[in-house]
């Protein structure tokens, strides 16, 4: 029978985990897979070992297949053993109905593959190779290092196909599957699952300093708590067993201090803020003064004593040159394995860190992963890429001095023997999760780049202040938050972020300036024609009032006396002489002239006539806009 995939065979093992809940019981179940499919009646030990992991894809110890043999099979009487040969018996079950459930899982999984290499081919840039493409992505999922390239595709086909029927779950039972493989091969002894024996320090790095209180936004503190949960079950523990307790090394408190040093100066010179870290916005964000990020600082570290999280006081790593790690010659032999990408200061500062682990384990680092006093828990590439290192790894069965935060969480679930069941699953099992946290990590590290590439621009003089911050408010629109993963920007974030984002906004700056003033030109010759028709509109209404004040003029100054003459020569008696007449009229006159101010009159008369203007100009309004 040809080799099964891994990947299709952890489908497989998780999917009968579930049912059995005991590894040694699904391993028993791999093993007679194996005798039946290769016909294999009588073998020993190292014949069983080496068949099971040869058709399967698996790298079990022979220590774990033999104690299935025996106290699974043999004790089961389908089994007898003879002078270390293992034959088959009556009682044998070859009923296994694992050749139909492998069937399935290669299907299932021949499908994923056909549209991941389809992906990949419609998204890449460059020609991609199948075959790296395929071994990249169980490396992947398998938690091992991946080209960043392979990793950002890897990732992007996993988002993208989220909402596809049963593709996610599919998925996971692989991932969760690899996890189970993955823990067999870190603890030879199965029977002390569940136990953690010996004391482990883990010193962490800075972004998880950051992302245990927060900072880094809440799915990072999410995955935080995840491990520290599993920290706290080890500790909590009734049998009698080692402990796990955090720390961070001197340096790591160094570069810790000088991030919120350079927050001050950011507050303090009101400089820009590198969209792509999360945990600067966030110290930043609200403060007014230097004061204010003293005192965000002081925050942090109380939530690192509350989390127990301190600070490693020892510092005498070097007085044993057997726990020495770094050398001349691994120095030279890692410059060579990055093609001299990375001076000497760098990789020795590495090796130092190592050092200081190989240390606190006296040199033991061939072992079980509870039975290492001491791991370096960090996000950054070049570090764990380091620690598997030929120079540094010594190969099957050596802890790495360095991992990151989803190793160590799958082997303390592992160990604890938490399974699938009832208890909540770590975030960082999730392949959605695990795939938003590498597209956006990917892509905020070219906005990065980008943005150090702006400043260095600004201060060399090739562009102006203003343009500088509009393209880093471009760059910060841009950058990818894991916690709020914007779907529809998919595909621009397995792009480069190049030149040409500057040159884009630019254009649209220029663009959106023209724009601006064609808007506030248009915005004056509407608010001119607008009058213009206001005029035309009030021409004729003003002609009417003024006719109307002529005419209410001439009926007070000239009707009004003329009637009151009339009705005086009515009035007059044929007894009256002329004079009396003409004095009666002058007395008239005269105190018409004293009692009427003929200014007030003329007040009341444009009042009036203003307000008559107003109401006819607004009617005429409202009647042509509609």
């Amino acid at each position: 029978m040809s080799n099964i995939s891994l990947l299709a065979s952890a489908a497989i093992f998780r999917s009968m985990y579930d049912n059995h809940k005991d590894i040694y019981d699904v391993i028993a179940d791999f093993i007679r897979a194996y005798i039946i499919l290769n016909a294999k009646w009588a073998f020993n030990s190292t014949e069983c070992t080496s068949g099971v992991n040869e058709t399967f894809g698996f790298n079990i110890p022979e220590a774990i297949i033999r104690s299935c043999l025996r106290n699974r099979l043999k004790n089961n009487d389908e089994l007898e053993l003879n002078d270390g040969l293992f034959t088959i018996t009556d009682r044998f079950d070859k009923g296994n109905d694992i050749q139909s459930k492998f069937n399935a899982s290669t299907d299932e999984f021949e499908e994923i593959k056909k549209k991941l290499i389809e992906h990949a081919r419609k998204y890449a840039v460059v020609e991609i190779n199948n075959d790296k493409l395929l071994s990249c992505f169980q490396n992947y999922l398998l938690n091992k290092s991946v080209p960043e390239e392979y990793a950002g595709y890897i990732a992007h086909f996993i988002l993208k196909h989220e909402n596809e029927t049963g593709f996610k779950e599919k998925l996971n039972r692989i991932e969760e599957g690899l996890i189970l493989y993955a823990g067999i091969q870190y603890s030879p002894d199965l029977s002390e699952l569940g136990h953690w024996r010996s004391d482990l320090v883990i010193f962490l790095d800075t972004e998880h300093l950051f992302s245990a209180t927060g900072l880094n936004g809440v799915l990072y503190k999410q995955i935080f708590d995840d491990l520290n949960a599993l920290v706290l079950d080890v500790n909590r523990a009734k049998r009698k067993s080692g402990k796990i307790s955090f720390r961070y090394f001197p340096d790591t408190k160094g570069e810790v201090d000088s991030f919120f040093y350079a927050a001050e100066k950011i507050l303090e010179n009101n400089s820009s803020i590198d969209p792509s870290k999360t945990a600067m916005i966030n110290i930043v964000n609200g403060c007014n003064s230097r004061s204010d990020i003293l005192e965000k600082k002081a925050t942090f570290e109380s939530h690192l004593a509350r989390l127990k999280i301190l600070v490693e006081e020892f510092d005498g790593y070097y007085e044993d040159p057997r726990f020495n790690v770094e050398s001349a010659n691994g120095i030279e032999g890692l410059q060579e394995k990055y093609n001299h990408e990375f001076g000497e200061n760098v990789l020795s500062d590495i090796l130092k860190r190592f050092t200081k682990i190989n240390y606190f384990r006296n040199g033991v680092s061939k072992a079980a992963i509870d039975n290492v006093a001491a791991i370096f828990l960090t996000e950054k590439w070049l570090i764990r890429s380091v620690a598997f290192s030929e120079e540094v790894y010594e190969g099957k069965g050596f802890v790495p001095y360095a991992t990151n935060i989803e190793f160590l969480t799958e082997r303390l679930w592992f160990k604890l023997n938490k399974g699938f069941g009832n208890n909540p699953i770590p975030h960082s099992f999730d392949v959605i999760t695990k795939a938003k946290i590498v597209i956006s990590s990917q892509f905020n590290n070219k906005i990065s780049d980008e943005y150090n590439k702006l400043n260095n621009k600004f201060k060399r003089g090739e562009i102006d202040e203003k343009s500088t911050a509009l393209l880093i408010a471009e760059l910060r629109r841009k950058s990818l938050n894991p916690d709020d993963i914007d779907y529809a920007r998919l595909d621009e974030a397995i792009n480069t972020v190049s030149d040409a984002l500057v040159e884009n906004a630019l254009r649209e700056k220029a663009s959106l300036q023209l724009q601006a003033r064609e808007g506030s030109d248009a915005k004056e010759e509407l608010r001119q024609l607008k009058i213009s028709n206001k005029k035309e509109k009030a021409i004729p209404i003003k002609k009417k009032v003024r006719l109307y004040s002529t005419l209410v003029k001439f009926l007070v100054y000239a009707v009004i006396p003329v009637v009151i003459v009339y009705l005086i020569t009515i009035i007059y008696s044929p007894n009256d002489t002329k004079l009396s007449l003409v004095f009666g009229c002058i007395s008239l006159v005269g105190f018409i002239i004293a009692t009427v101010k003929c200014k007030a009159i003329n007040g009341i008369i444009r009042r009036y006539a203003r307000e008559h203007y107003k109401k006819s100009l607004n009617k005429e309004f409202q009647r042509t806009s509609r």
